[in-house]
């Protein structure tokens, strides 16, 4: 699976090496590349609650739209957490908008 954090502002090179660091840090993401936007590769299979809580943490910091992470909701999360993606995936039309 693949996120996509497009129009990612960085405040500086050293707010800019944290993103990636921090990213780095979550164990199931396997690649991430800039092309235009910075594509999330991450193992979907292998994606543990914390993780799941930890992309949000990084998406919420840069205001990288949460509404694609409804396709990591599983069975075995908390129901917190369940409910809080299906939120987030119910408010694609807002996070569209607020990029545009």
């Amino acid at each position: 699976m693949e996120l996509e954090a497009k129009s990612v502002y960085f405040f500086s090179q050293q707010d800019e090496d944290f993103f990636f660091e921090w990213i780095g840090r979550i164990g199931c993401i396997n690649n991430v590349v800039g092309r235009g936007g910075i594509y999330i590769g991450l193992d979907q299979n292998a994606v543990l609650e914390d993780e799941v809580w930890e992309i949000v943490a990084v998406f919420r910091r840069y205001r990288v739209p949460l509404a694609q992470l409804g396709a990591l909701d599983r069975a075995g999360y908390s129901r917190v957490l369940r409910k809080e993606l299906r939120r987030w995936s119910a408010q694609k039309a807002e996070d569209t908008q607020e990029l545009e």
